[in-house]
């Protein structure tokens, strides 16, 4: 469904079922019908790393791919993560397209350290219109990075344009 641009209207002109439908009905659906993915994701399991550069966590499961109209996307990813090696000793981030949104810092847009913490990565980004990727990736800067992914614990993905 695409946004259609609405007819100037005059005084005395009339409102025909067809401007009524596309241009009323149809924009206030494209409005209220945002382009957006979602994944709550159980693995079972918890994902682990010894990897010291970015991987994707979960290709399969931890990937969103949403088609934009070139609008702002916010993109949010929550889960639980440690490594046993101290602050600085892991990393979280997402890439859009296969670029890290993080890749500024060295550690993206999380530092996982030695405690079992909970994190909320929010990005937002500025997408061409078209079809995009957004997928999570963990690192271990040493030792293993562990990331959780159970009933109790899941992984919750969202890319929604704004």
């Amino acid at each position: 469904m695409a946004w259609t641009t609405p007819t100037t209207v005059n005084a005395g002109d009339k409102l025909t079922s067809t401007l009524w439908n596309n241009e009323v009905v149809g924009n206030l659906n494209y409005l209220l019908s945002p382009n957006k993915a979602v994944v709550i994701h159980n693995n079972g399991s918890d994902y682990t790393t010894t990897s010291t550069t970015f991987v994707d966590v979960d290709a399969t499961n931890l990937s969103l791919t949403i088609t934009t109209h070139g609008g702002p996307v916010l993109v949010v990813a929550v889960c639980k993560a440690m490594n046993g090696n101290g602050f600085g000793a892991g990393g979280l981030d997402i890439t859009m397209d296969g670029t890290r949104i993080g890749a500024n810092t060295t550690l993206g847009l999380a530092d996982v350290g030695n405690v079992d913490m909970s994190y909320s990565l929010v990005a937002l980004v500025s997408p061409s219109a078209g079809s995009h990727t957004f997928r999570l990736q963990f690192r271990a800067a040493s030792g293993t990075t562990t990331l959780y992914s159970n009933a109790a614990l899941p992984v919750v993905m969202a890319a929604i344009e704004l």
